[in-house]
């Protein structure tokens, strides 16, 4: 997978850590922690030193390389008004949209008593296997 093309500018302390600057990498391309490294002027950026340690200066460009996890899990979704469960596979980084394509329009999903961004993935929401998604039909305003 080639290096990512968004540009994101993140202000640092150079005393910082490694580790929490690739975790706000992280969040704000939505990819998992174990999903990749961060290079920098061609050295891995490892979490056990300093952002100083790499001499990154102001403006200073940063990659991402690795390969996506693909290991799917399973969870319930429970339809608004049938009582049935119904056994979805996804992968970790799926969006919450996909469950649209299993299920009608005109319905919105609920994870432990919270309205889902379809947008956001599964992993974003804290799924795991076997966890219960709710349907329920109609819109929601935010």
């Amino acid at each position: 997978m080639p290096p990512s093309k968004m540009h994101l500018h993140i202000k640092v302390n150079m005393n910082d850590p490694m580790k929490p600057f690739r975790e706000v990498v992280w969040f704000l391309e939505d990819v998992p922690l174990e999903w990749g490294i961060l290079f920098a002027n061609g050295t891995d950026l490892e979490d056990d030193h300093r952002i100083c340690y790499y001499e990154l200066q102001k403006n200073s460009s940063v990659d991402i390389q690795g390969k996506p996890l693909l290991k799917k899990f399973e969870m319930i979704v429970l339809p608004w008004k049938a009582n049935l469960k119904v056994v979805v596979e996804v992968k970790p980084w799926d969006k919450v949209k996909i469950l649209r394509k299993e299920l009608e329009k005109g319905i919105f999903f609920i994870h432990k008593q919270s309205r889902m961004d379809e947008d956001k993935s599964f992993k974003w929401r804290d799924i795991k296997m076997g966890d219960n998604i709710e349907v329920f039909r109609g819109t929601m305003s935010r």
